[in-house]
């Protein structure tokens, strides 16, 4: 080889080691200068559905949009000052979305939006429409419990299972006959008028706080075939007339 190059000219020699050297390189974004970028986005998802919905949590279902390349996602979107805002995505598992914390008993309408690896997103879908569950109101029961023929016991229960109302300036009304007589009370006071009866609280009652179980009621006589204590409704500012479960128990 070093005999033929020695027999070529030198101006040769020097044009074909530029040669060689140029072909050594590559110029930067050459590789992919045939590739174009993906601006092709996915089609349009189906429509949500919303399942389980709870107080302050509900779970969005998606899917139904393809792509060019891959469906990465989907975000949920919801309408803030009339403008449709990212809410949340499906990052953590691909076809659902949780929704949180939410309010209770409140109406929200949401879409979706499919995305690809590149970016693209579809049209939003059409929308869904729930309602988170309403937490629930406060409940009063009452258990009369016979102890004998004469005696009984008035138990009381009223308990406030809601987020943050506070019941206050409570009273529990009830038919008791004029001829049967009251000997003790518990957490509550009794005044009477007639067959009316009305049992309000005492200082250990007074607040009936979310979460919280009050329990009251008193002890009585009643003549012989006399009956038992009727139509208790339990009645707060904050809770409106509420009517009372009763049961009975022997013992």
């Amino acid at each position: 080889m070093q005999q033929r190059l020695g027999s070529l000219p030198r101006r040769l020699i020097v044009v074909l080691g530029t040669l060689a050297l140029l072909s050594a390189f590559v110029v930067p974004g050459a590789a992919h200068a045939a590739t174009q970028a993906d601006t092709v986005p996915p089609t349009r998802p189906a429509t949500p559905t919303m399942n389980p919905i709870g107080i302050v949590t509900a779970t969005i279902n998606t899917g139904g949009s393809t792509d060019n390349d891959r469906v990465a996602g989907y975000v949920v979107q919801r309408q803030v000052n009339g403008v449709w805002t990212d809410w949340s995505s499906t990052l953590i598992e691909p076809t659902y979305a949780y929704l949180q914390p939410l309010t209770p008993g409140t109406t929200y309408t949401a879409v979706v939006v499919a995305f690809d690896p590149s970016g693209n997103r579809s049209a939003r879908s059409n929308p869904v429409t729930f309602t988170t569950l309403a937490l629930p109101a406060p409940t009063c029961r009452v258990v009369r419990q016979t102890i004998s023929p004469q005696i009984y016991i008035l138990n009381l229960f009223v308990e406030n299972m809601t987020a943050a109302l506070v019941v206050t300036n409570w009273t529990t009304t009830f038919t008791m006959p004029a001829a049967q007589t009251v000997f003790a009370t518990f957490s509550s006071t009794i005044s009477r008028s007639g067959d009316v009866a009305t049992l309000r609280p005492m200082s250990n009652t007074a607040q009936i706080t979310p979460g919280m179980t009050a329990f009251f009621g008193i002890y009585a006589n009643r003549p012989a075939e006399s009956p038992l204590p009727t139509g208790f409704t339990f009645t707060s500012a904050s809770t409106g007339p509420l009517s009372c479960t009763v049961t009975d128990r022997t013992g």
